[in-house]
């Protein structure tokens, strides 16, 4: 650093004869996040919740994660490390997409889909009480039963958020489901939860985050696949 730097914390130097900004090259800590939503299952074509159930890839699914892998290609992205929630689409979609055995992943609950409780299977349309609310009016919604609530969804996510900060990385790779992924925009942009759906998150998305000392910023565009048969969980 220039010797006569006076005003450090303002990031100027005053010399005698001009000013200097002063660049601290080097000092900040920067990671791409790559976060992908599974590709489609059976529950998803049938607009059923599906949560916690360990349900797998149809056709169509293997299909997007397929178109993934190649558009993973074409851009020449690599990963540091990849992590997925520990149900079998999210692994799948991971394992087609990367070329590489889950037993390379690591596995992380926090990461895992929504919780319905017995609710799980029923079509979206009959979700009773204010379960109903779940899509519409996530500020009203209460949970049936053993159900999980949207609280303790962004509580979990934003612990592993928080917690992905410290990680040595230059890139890395998240695979999760549709309302874990949502209350991470939420955290990302600050949201309120009752915009929690208000931007669509298909599957086999490819949401592009920089994680800049400290600081999570979604990147404009991502990577979509095919949209056919859209479901939310």
């Amino acid at each position: 650093m220039y010797s006569g730097c006076r005003r450090r914390r303002a990031g100027l130097c005053a010399g005698a004869d001009r000013l200097l900004v002063c660049i601290r090259k080097g000092s900040e800590r920067s990671m791409k996040v790559y976060i992908v939503r599974h590709g489609q299952t059976d529950l998803n074509k049938a607009h059923r919740v599906q949560g916690r159930m360990n349900t797998h890839l149809n056709e169509l699914g293997i299909r997007q994660a397929e178109e993934l892998a190649e558009a993973i290609r074409n851009k020449g992205l690599t990963f540091d490390r990849i992590y997925s929630s520990p149900l079998d689409r999210a692994l799948q979609t991971c394992e087609i997409a990367t070329g590489k055995p889950r037993t390379d992943f690591i596995i992380d609950e926090r990461l895992i889909e929504f919780d319905f409780g017995d609710l799980e299977g029923d079509e979206y349309s009959a979700l009773p009480g204010k379960s109903k609310y779940f899509f519409t009016r996530p500020d009203l919604f209460e949970p049936t039963g053993k159900g999980e609530t949207f609280e303790e969804l962004i509580a979990r996510v934003k612990g592993f958020l928080e917690e992905l900060k410290t990680v040595e990385a230059d890139s890395v790779l998240l695979a999760s489901h549709g309302a874990a992924i949502h209350a991470m925009l939420l955290l990302f942009k600050n949201k309120q939860l009752r915009d929690f759906w208000d931007e669509d998150v298909h599957n086999c998305d490819l949401i592009i985050v920089d994680l800049t000392d400290g600081r999570y910023t979604v990147e404009p565009e991502k990577i979509e696949i095919d949209r056919s048969g859209i479901g939310f969980l």
